[in-house]
């Protein structure tokens, strides 16, 4: 009879942990959703303004120390904010 409750309970903590492992599994694939769409946001940000700067390229060849300092700074946050996501979801 013992072993038939130590089975019961063994099997009580594998169903439990099962439970938890789902919740979690779901938890993450939420995660991922959403780090998948803000990366995909990221990128078309990203896109908008390489096509902004490829644009005032065109339209001015000079470019102000100004506008080179804003084009640059832009861009290095968008960079960061794709480093940080990609990062995160390797963790």
């Amino acid at each position: 009879m013992q072993e038939f409750e130590y089975l019961h309970q063994k099997v009580q903590q594998l169903l439990k942990k099962y439970q938890e492992l789902k919740k979690e599994n779901r938890q993450l694939k939420t995660t991922l959703a959403k780090q998948t769409q803000e990366l995909a946001a990221l990128n078309t940000q990203f896109d908008g303004l390489e096509q902004q700067v490829a644009a005032q390229q065109l339209g001015n060849h000079v470019l102000t120390e100004d506008d080179k300092q804003q084009i640059k700074k832009q861009i290095t946050q968008v960079i960061s904010e794709i480093d940080k996501l990609l990062l995160s979801l390797h963790e």
